[in-house]
């Protein structure tokens, strides 16, 4: 079960005895346990408060004894306990005797990391428990999860405009979420963000050094793209991120390119989901850029992709490669 499919169990007011939580995803671990929790309180009673466990420092029968203990002062109790792989030795036969006869009076939140799926712990509680899926997200997944969590929220959100906010902050969800909270209190009275939002809101100094980046190696301006790009990356810029905005950029150019070449130019604006001024910039780089340039430029930043991943050659020395052959 994924944490949408969660949610909508929630939403029915369906809620379980038990859940493991399964993944080494943190954020959408802990969101999942807050909605569960705040699922539990009854109308005209406080939010239940979690009690919650070290695995690496209670063994598993300890951690039953307490789910099975009562609440003299609430109906219903919530016990979070992780992280459970701490008990893939010998904890089976405590926890599978609870599984069997839980207390309904409390609500039991187990989270793994990662556990063995062949071992006798995971096959125990798998037989008997929903399993939330934490896993961490692949990058194309992350605007569909934007898009989710702004909906969630009360927004809707630009599909251009979910990518631009997940180029800008990156892959860290938490950090995301902070950003989109930005958005939906800046965008109050509005149900859809929109990329000029998220230029205005999200692009901190960091990132508009970055876009000033992108402007110069699109204006073929070497020496103040690497004048640039040092003083980002001396400030803490994580190459990989350096490298997503220029990607960006190269997409944005090739569609200005072919836009431009129907001859419609007064649209582009609209066609890159970016405000005006921002379109006449891009219009003067992709007039300066052969087809043959994007294309190439195109294989240089792929290349350039796979030997930040991979390479152990550092970063700095990638992306200075990198602007070069872009530049030509």
């Amino acid at each position: 079960m994924n944490v949408t499919e969660l949610d909508q169990r929630l939403r029915s007011g369906k809620t379980d005895h038990i859940y493991l939580f399964h993944g080494p995803e943190g954020y959408l671990r802990q969101g999942a346990i807050e909605r569960i929790v705040a699922a539990l309180a009854v109308d005209g009673q406080a939010p239940v408060k979690p009690t919650r466990l070290d695995a690496g420092q209670v063994n598993a029968a300890a951690a039953m004894d307490a789910a099975r203990s009562l609440n003299l002062f609430a109906e219903r109790q919530a016990l979070v306990v992780g992280d459970i792989s701490a008990w893939e030795k010998g904890s089976d036969e405590a926890l599978g005797s609870y599984l069997s006869t839980p207390n309904a009076a409390t609500t039991l939140l187990l989270w793994a990391e990662k556990l063995d799926q062949r071992g006798r712990l995971y096959r125990a509680i798998s037989a008997n428990v929903p399993i939330i899926d934490c896993k961490q997200l692949y990058a194309n997944q992350l605007p569909d999860w934007v898009r989710m969590e702004c909906k969630r929220q009360g927004r809707e959100i630009a599909r251009e405009a979910a990518r631009l906010l997940v180029d800008a902050v990156g892959t860290e969800l938490g950090s995301i979420a902070q950003e989109i909270a930005k958005l939906c209190c800046y965008t109050e009275g509005r149900l859809l963000v929109t990329v000029a939002d998220v230029e205005a809101i999200v692009l901190a100094t960091s990132q508009r050094s970055i876009f000033a980046l992108c402007d110069a190696v699109g204006h073929g301006d070497r020496l103040e793209a690497l004048r640039t790009l040092e003083a980002l990356l001396t400030h803490g810029e994580p190459p990989v991120r350096v490298m997503a905005m220029l990607a960006r950029h190269w997409r944005l150019l090739s569609r200005a390119q072919e836009w431009l070449a129907n001859g419609r130019p007064g649209e582009l604006a609209a066609v890159l989901k970016v405000a005006p001024y921002f379109a006449k910039g891009y219009a003067e780089q992709a007039a300066r850029c052969s087809p043959e340039g994007l294309r190439r430029g195109f294989d240089v930043l792929s290349g350039t992709d796979r030997a930040l991943k991979r390479s152990r050659v550092p970063g700095r020395t990638i992306l200075t490669r990198t602007i070069m052959q872009l530049i030509g």
